[in-house]
């Protein structure tokens, strides 16, 4: 813990020395040492001990914080992680004390529970913090989970792989901060030690000040927790409020203006009066030294010497004035000097009878107080009555706030060092109306305030008040030592002077050299008084090094009884049996001394102390024979590990395992060096360890390292002042060294400027404020009393009203400085209008620049500093644009893609392709050419899952349809019966006094509003809104039921209310009166347990600004999200600029322009941060904005994750600032086009190996054919015969054997090649609400992959060169193959027969019907620029099983992808959806299309009905498929004429009958030009017909229509999809695969090139009849006006245009 109370102390002395910021602050750090016991204590109970976690939880916490405080410091060479080993004697002393002491505790607060009739806890189940001692089973799994997690971030983690990593375990000897030490003092040894080494050390321990201040490094900062000092203030909810929840709570102690302070304190105060030289270093000794004396860990402080007493004020003015005389320092590099030292105490104690005296006084004064408000019986006056409840309140508030305010400090402070040690002292609340705090189990802790009488006892009292102060000094100096001391006589007194002489000593090597000696400890409780300090020099002082204790040899020595399960069973029976030879050692009964103490926690634990040789031998009586090897294992000492980067380093399997396989995987590759040394040794005897000075070459202040703060940047003096500075929000009572600044006039010798003389000088220059941190800002204006003179308006005078606010705000910067700062900056008459800086960012085209706040602040422009002598490089441009562009270029990087395609998706950077080669593609001579630098890179995408889209949608839609319904306050208090009055208490704060202290007051209240400071509980309550204004309250249903519950469960409160709901506080007898005080507790005490079980205790107070989704909406939003799909394959772009990538970001560093902005529930967003949880890329939705902050509900739990307070189902949860996300709802896409956009190289590699023998025959053997897709060169402006070959031979969706293989479809177009096609690149579409790549406009279009192909085949026969030939097809399947069109007929047609007959209810006809097919049309023009909707999921009817040759054939034959998915599932999906028949599937992956054939035969799988349906029969038409004849009667019907008279249609009979024609195409019309989608339906239906097979061979028609021959419309309408939707577009999912059973058998043959054939001979049928066909039944009605017309998936603008142009000719 160190010294009490010592960091306020020094913290308002020195007012500046605090630097609050957290990671935007740090400065560069080049060692970063951890004392890991705060970490420990922290992430495994914590404060809440209502908050159990798992052991695995506690270990990932320890995970998540040390990689946080790594990425604030980010330390350049060296990371020391220490925890404590076995520590020396002196320090077991009081690791006993505080262990015994909370051990009692606990068992008080068991038994108290049981007296309540509540269930003792199971001491085995609940987690004993004493566990945190070296040598028990949990700090060896500790040990190994730390030294698992260092290897797994040195091996993934680029920035945990720049420093070296020591890791000092439990097993190594001493305490966490002195091993640290050890190791710096052993640096600063050696010859290469560098001299301005930056130095950080985290810890909470106050004497880590001291320690850093003895190495005499003058570059060293502390890192430290916020830390609130304010006690109970009064008015604070009684609940978290989420006020700035992002803020960082760390503060920077920076050491340097620490040590400035000192010189302006010191040397002023020293000028000219010392006879020898004046030295900081010797003054900063010490100092150190004074600091020993209030107090510390090994030693007790002097009886009259208390920090909040002001006794280092007096220390600090004695010194002062002392020094001149004494002829020297008092130390030097840890040697004391007795004789001046004997001088100064002499001096010192003659102000012991004043503070006796004064403490007497001060005793007796605070118990007349006490007394005056009691009663009778001991109860206080203003307990009796409830007629004088208000005044009885302010009373009751006046004797609180006369309690010395420095307690609540000092209690807040141990609360937060005393938990590094293990004492587990629930202490005062920090926030009022919390109540009584209480310990690990539930129960109440003892008081923070102590009921005996505080400072001195009575009898002590007496000693003073009744006589003079000098024979009550001596009266009391005997009592001292009598009761105390137990020392009789002066020798006796001389024995306790000798030993505190000693621990000075011992204590300054500590610090100075290290351990003096492991057995050395002060024998006593109490430190001798001051005036016995004499005869110093003749006192001899010699110390003898001994060992350490083994781990079980500490554990019996500090550990209570309680714990005995601590250590193995042999151990347990030394601790526990009563027969044990140190049996004495664990006393269960002992008393806590609290005269002279304001706080319980300072009270002295009268235990004995132990017999070392006793306790050894004892040890040694357990035989290692009765421990395991995992026991005897932990029982011995270790080394320490030094672990640095190895890339590659093979055989380092070590710690890679994971020890916590749920949570993390194992290292594959260490990538990490990992060496055991030894423990440094002790220093030489006779050696020196820190000395008083600098290393050769360091430099300070103003030249020193930058973003070290120094004072010497502006010149100022130094005065001690006692102004009340407040810097923890309690005024001071103490002296401040106030620094005073002269005034501009001042320094301009009287003359005065105004804004308008200066304001050429300083608008628009670069400044620094926040001296003496300074941070860098850009002065906008420049105001005085009169003017304001801006870089926007120019000068504008101040009317009456601005004149007054612009002296309100310079009153209020003058005393906001002096108050809370401590600068005194005279009389302020030019302000300075500054927008600070706020770091670096990174603009969309790649810039980095700096950014400025949007609003102003003002300074005087005094503490304005004009330039910085040492400014961070970091926050340099120039600096910044190098290190982001080595992350960029490195191939591995990990980023987020920024095109309008995949934005946000996961991008990894690939090695360069070219690297090495001429343009020319051959290889480069050694020496012959130079690496240039990368401007584009080629990436790998991770497109993530298929249903992106809809789980967008789903977020949007969940949480934006469910809300919580709220009623106003007065129909709520009519339900629950009870006055409007009384329900507000019950919703506010209700404070009860349950005893005499401060600690009794609890707060009963529910607490989901304070109208005050405008803050609310969501889903419970919220300011009720009517026409604009503000009505009251409004409180939601889950509200009023915990009301009603409370109102039933506790009707005495509530009655009590309704008699008096004045603002006061209660008394237990107002309440409960007539009951006996243990009932009256027993029901206080079951009334806070039900408080604190429900779940609105857990959720925090908001803002009126916050917007929270309702928790309902949260929990319905995880389940209601659809599993993510599997993945899509990776896709592979080149030429990406860099704009179109960012990169990680880091706490404190760079932003990105397109990071954080504006958030809206349900909005999808990405981190984007590269350290900490979450990870980088992870998505989730929004379910909660605040001002700076966004709460986020990530797809699956995350390391260091929350359930948001109970809003949302496990750890999924986190509050981030808005600039650690990206925003994927409002993509604000980089454009790229042209020669700049994307190429996309492969789709997916498995695809592409299986294409790459048939690429490279199409390409010609081109030098890169067999890394990319071919791209096959054509003729630019083909015929329409070509146009229609293309679709028939590239769309049918199975490849030839040996025919050159297609371009992936992946929405990109062309891969690029040596063809002239490989011209045409892809680029983003010109559309705003476009998706996808679309294809370019360059010199040479390319064409769609079907096209090419048919280009291809014909020009190479059929087979490209080298490519194997093809496989002929088995005998009879030519004669059973149909043709392409014939067979997509058939299958669509077995697909029809399954549907189910629904009757479909046409839309009214409108006024003016759209031309025919103009539907159809423009859904297949737009291209993905149409409105994707969502997926009806098809459900395929059941089958009856199929015979046992079929079973077998079936799996012997896996399905062809092909088949799992195409037209006529979408299609269909559109006929069986009568109610929402627009909701149509996305195309299949584009991968399905590029599949091998399947060689061999597929039997037809039989046309299964489904079950609930009768097959129909071959003479009537099939039911179900009204849909089908009116859209086929749509798009056949001429443009302009009107709509004929509907009837009632055969179902599907016309679309039927055209599919069953086969190959009878019909010929186009000619008296009427076709409509666009008659157009369209005419040349599909001339698809080219194969030579029919002979009579004999030819099947039976039903045989006919069962086969299908995989091609025609079911390519095309999969090619068409796919052509422009690439596997990421954010479109509806893909319809599940279909079974093989519904699909067509057999595969069509492979075709050969396809060239131009007649249409067949026209039939006697009508024009748009086929023969034998069903009458036509009238043409559906078109939609209505403002309907809009089914949404059909998307179809490529491009493909559609060549299509018609080809028909046109």
């Amino acid at each position: 813990m160190g010294i009490p109370k010592f960091y306020r102390w020094l913290s308002e002395r020195y007012p500046l020395i605090n630097q609050p910021g957290g990671a935007t602050v740090v400065p560069i750090i080049d060692n970063l040492y951890l004392d890991m016991n705060g970490i420990i204590h922290n992430c495994t109970h914590g404060n809440n001990p209502d908050v159990k976690p798992t052991e695995d939880e506690m270990i990932v916490k320890i995970f998540t914080y040390l990689d946080k405080l790594f990425h604030i410091v980010k330390p350049q060479k060296l990371l020391f992680m220490a925890i404590d080993g076995s520590a020396p004697r002196a320090k077991m002393n009081q690791q006993r004390a505080r262990r015994f002491k909370s051990a009692r505790e606990a068992q008080e607060a068991m038994e108290a529970a049981v007296r309540r009739g509540e269930p003792p806890p199971d001491p085995d189940s609940r987690f004993d913090s004493n566990c945190i001692t070296p040598g028990t089973p949990f700090m060896a799994r500790l040990g190994a989970h730390i030294r698992f997690f260092i290897r797994k971030k040195m091996a993934e983690d680029t920035a945990w792989q720049k420093p070296t990593i020591i890791f000092s375990g439990h097993d190594v000897p001493g305490e966490g901060e002195h091993k640290i030490m050890e190791y710096i003092r052993w640096q600063k040894r050696r010859p290469d030690y560098a001299p301005n080494t930056r130095h950080c050390l985290y810890g909470l321990d106050a004497d880590l000040i001291m320690l850093s201040l003895v190495t005499h490094e003058p570059h060293f900062c502390l890192l430290r927790e916020v830390v609130s000092f304010t006690g109970g203030g009064h008015g604070q909810p009684a609940r978290e409020v989420l006020d700035n929840p992002c803020q960082e709570h760390f503060v920077l102690l920076q050491i340097g203006l620490l040590r400035d302070y000192f010189d302006a304190e010191f040397r002023t105060a020293l000028a000219g009066r010392l006879p020898f030289a004046y030295d900081l270093e010797r003054v900063v000794d010490d100092f150190v030294l004074f600091c020993m004396l209030v107090g510390n860990d090994f030693l007790p402080p002097l009886p009259t010497v208390d920090i909040n007493e002001g006794s280092l004020d007096a220390m600090f003015a004695l010194y002062k004035q002392l020094l001149p005389s004494l002829g020297g320092y008092l130390t030097h590099a840890g040697e004391l000097n007795r004789g001046r030292l004997e001088t100064f105490m002499r001096h010192l104690a003659e102000a012991e009878a004043d503070v006796l005296q004064a403490r007497a006084e001060d005793a007796e004064a605070f118990e007349a107080k006490r007394s005056r408000g009691r009663g009778e019986g001991g109860q206080p006056a203003w307990a009796s009555s409830r007629v004088t409840a208000k005044r009885s309140a302010e009373e009751a508030a006046r004797l609180q706030d006369e309690i010395d305010e420095d307690d609540a400090f000092a209690l807040d402070m141990a609360k937060l060092a005393l938990q590094a040690e293990g004492h587990e002292l629930e202490l005062l609340a920090a926030v009022e109306g919390e109540g009584e705090a209480e310990d690990k189990e539930g129960a109440p802790a003892m008081a923070a305030i102590s009921s005996e009488p505080t400072m001195m006892s009575q009898e002590a009292r007496n000693l003073f008040l009744n006589g003079d102060k000098d024979s009550g000094l001596a009266a009391w100096k005997s009592r001292y030592y009598r009761e105390k001391l137990h020392a009789a006589g002066e020798a006796g007194r001389r024995a306790v002077v000798e030993a505190y002489i000693q621990g000075l000593h011992w204590v300054l090597e500590y610090y100075y050299r290290g351990v003096a000696s492991w057995n050395w400890y002060y024998p006593f409780h109490y430190a001798p008084m001051a005036s016995d300090l004499s005869n110093l020099t003749v006192i001899p002082v010699s110390f003898s090094l001994g060992k350490p204790f083994l781990p079980y040899e500490q554990l019996l020595a500090v550990q209570p009884s309680s714990s005995h399960r601590l250590l193995p069973a042999p151990y347990q029976q030394l601790m526990c049996s009563p027969s044990s030879p140190i049996a004495d050692f664990y006393p269960t009964d002992f008393r806590v001394d609290l005269e002279g103490k304001r706080a319980d926690w300072e009270g002295v634990v009268l235990i004995p102390f132990i017999d070392e040789e006793r306790l050894l031998a004892a040890a040694r009586s357990v035989p290692p024979a009765a421990l395991s090897e995992e026991e005897r294992q932990r029982n011995t000492l270790g080394d320490i590990l030094v672990f640095s980067h190895a890339p590659g380093i093979a055989g380092e399997t070590e710690f890679c395992t994971s020890t916590l396989p749920a949570h993390f995987a194992s290292v594959a590759a260490a990538n990490s060096r990992a060496v055991s040394q030894a423990a440094p040794p002790p220093l030489p005897t006779g050696e020196r360890g820190f000395v008083p000075q600098f290393v050769a070459g360091t430099k300070t202040g103003s030249s020193g390292p930058p973003g070290f703060p120094s004072l010497a940047t502006i010149k100022s003096t130094a005065e001690l002042r006692k102004i009340g500075v407040n810097v923890f929000g309690i005024a001071s009572r103490k002296e401040s060294l106030i620094l005073q600044i002269k005034g501009l006039a001042a320094q301009l010798s009287g003359q005065r400027l105004g804004a308008e003389q200066v304001a050429g000088a300083l608008l628009g220059q670069r400044c620094w404020v926040k001296w003496p941190h300074l941070q860098e800002a850009v002065v906008e204006a420049v105001s005085d009393a009169g003017v304001k003179v801006s870089r926007s308006g120019g000068a504008a005078r101040h009317g009456s009203s601005e004149a007054g606010e612009w002296q309100q705000e310079r009153q209020r910067l003058q005393q906001e400085y002096l108050h809370k700062q401590g600068v005194d900056c005279g009389e302020v008459t030019l302000l300075v209008h500054v927008r600070p800086c706020e770091g670096l960012v990174r603009q969309v085209d790649g810039t980095i620049e700096k950014r400025f706040a949007k609003k102003e602040v003002a300074y005087p422009l005094e503490l304005v500093v004009r330039r910085n002598p040492a400014p961070d490089p970091r926050f340099q441009p120039e600096t910044a644009s190098a290190s982001l562009a080595a992350y960029e270029f490195k191939p591995g990087a990990r980023a987020l893609f920024l095109g309008r395609s995949y934005y946000g998706c996961m991008a990894t950077i690939l090695p360069d392709a070219g690297a090495g080669l001429t343009k020319k593609g051959q290889q480069l001579v050694a020496g012959g050419g130079q690496a240039e630098r990368r401007t584009n890179f080629r990436i790998q995408l991770e497109p993530g899952p298929a249903n992106s889209a809809t789980i967008a949608q789903s977020a949007k839609r969940v949480l934006g349809n469910i809300n919580v319904q709220y009623s106003p306050s007065g129909q709520v208090a009519r339900r629950l019966g009870v006055s409007h009055r009384t329900l507000g208490r019950m919703t506010g704060n209700v404070r009860l006094q349950a005893g005499e202290e401060r600690r009794d007051r609890v707060d009963v209240g529910l607490c989901v509003k304070n109208g005050g400071k405008g803050l609310y509980v969501p889903d419970f309550a919220r300011p009720f809104i009517e026409a604009g204004n503000a009505k009251g309250w409004a409180y939601s249903e889950a509200l009023v039921r915990i009301l009603d519950e409370y109102r039933r469960r506790f009707p005495w409160l509530w009655a009590a209310i309704e008699q008096d709901a004045s603002p006061g506080e209660f008394q237990l007898d107002d309440v409960l009166p007539q009951q006996p005080r243990e009932q009256q507790l027993e029901q206080v005490a079951a009334l806070r347990k039900w408080l604190k079980g429900l779940p609105l205790s857990r959720r925090p107070l908001v803002k009126l600004s916050a917007k929270v989704a309702p928790e309902p909406a949260v929990k319905m939003l995880q389940a209601a999200l659809p599993p993510r799909a599997r993945e899509q394959a990776p896709v592979e772009l080149e030429n990406v600029a860099p704009t179109l990538l960012l990169p990680p970001t880091e706490k404190g560093g760079m932003a990105a322009a397109l990071a954080g902005g504006v958030f809206d529930i349900g909005d999808r967003v990405a981190a984007i941060t590269g350290s900490g949880s979450p990870a980088f890329g992870c998505r989730g939705t929004v379910v909660g904005t605040y001002d700076d902050a966004v709460e986020v509900v990530f797809d699956s739990e995350v390391a260091g994750g929350s359930d948001l307070y109970g809003r949302c189902n496990g750890t999924c949860g986190m509050l981030l600032p808005a600039s650690d996300l990206l925003n994927l709802s409002k993509p604000a896409a980089v454009k790229a086009e042209g020669q700049h956009a994307p190429r996309v190289v492969r789709a997916q590699r498995a695809q592409q190996q299986q294409q790459q023998p048939a690429a490279a025959a199409a390409a010609g053997g081109a030098s890169n054919g067999a890394a990319r897709p071919a791209v096959i060169a054509v003729a630019r402006r083909p015929n329409p015969a070509a146009a229609l070959q293309a679709a028939a031979a590239g769309l049918v969706g199975t490849l030839q054997p040996g025919a050159p293989a297609p371009a992936a479809a992946n929405g990109a177009g062309s891969s690029g090649g040596a063809t002239a096609s490989s011209k045409q690149q892809p680029k983003i579409p010109d559309q705003p609400n476009a998706k996808g790549f679309g294809m370019g406009r360059g010199s040479v279009p390319a064409l769609p992959p079907g096209l090419a192909l048919a280009a291809a085949a014909k020009k190479g026969q059929g087979s490209a060169p080298g490519a194997p030939p093809a496989r002929p097809p088995p005998a009879g399947a030519a004669a059973a193959a149909p043709a392409p069109a014939d067979a997509a007929g058939q299958r669509l047609l077995a697909q029809l027969r399954r549907s189910v007959s629904t009757p479909v209810q046409p839309p009214p006809a409108p006024a003016a019907p759209p031309p025919p097919g103009a539907a159809l049309l423009q859904q297949l023009q737009r291209g993905v620029a149409g409105v994707a909707q969502p997926a009806l999921p098809v459900q395929h009817p059941q089958q009856p099983p199929s015979s046992p040759a079929q079973q077998q054939q079936q799996q012997q034959v896996p399905a062809s992808p092909l088949r799992s998915a195409g037209s006529g599932q979408a299609l269909l999906a559109q006929l069986q959806s009568p109610v929402k028949p627009a909701l149509l599937a996305p195309p299949p992956s584009p991968g399905l299309l590029m599949s091998p054939p399947r060689a061999g035969p597929v039997p037809p799988a039989p046309i299964v009905a489904p079950a609930h349906a009768a097959p129909p029969s071959p003479a009537a038409p099939p039911p179900g498929l009204a849909l089908g004849s009116a859209l086929l009667q749509q798009l056949q019907r001429p443009a302009g004429a009107p709509p004929a008279p509907l009837a009632a249609p055969a179902p599907g009979m016309q679309l039927l009958s055209q599919l069953q024609q086969g190959a009878q195409a019909l010929p186009a019309p000619v008296a009427v030009p076709p409509a666009g989608g008659a157009s369209l339906l005419q040349r599909l239906q001339t698809a080219p017909a194969r030579t029919p097979a002979p009579a004999a061979a030819a099947p039976a028609a039903g045989q006919a229509q069962q086969s299908n021959g995989q091609g025609g419309y079911s390519a095309l309408w999969q090619q068409l999809q796919q052509q422009h939707a690439p596997p990421h577009s954010p479109v509806a999912p893909a319809l599940p695969p279909m079974p093989a059973m519904l699909l067509a058998s057999a595969p069509a043959p492979p075709l050969p090139a396809v060239a131009p054939s007649p249409p067949a001979a026209p039939s006697a049928a009508p024009p748009h009849q086929a023969p034998g066909a069903a009458p036509m039944p009238a043409p559906a009605a078109p939609p209505a006006a403002g309907q809009a017309p089914p949404a059909l998936p998307p179809n490529p603008s491009d493909l559609w245009n060549l299509l018609s142009n080809a028909s046109k000719k």
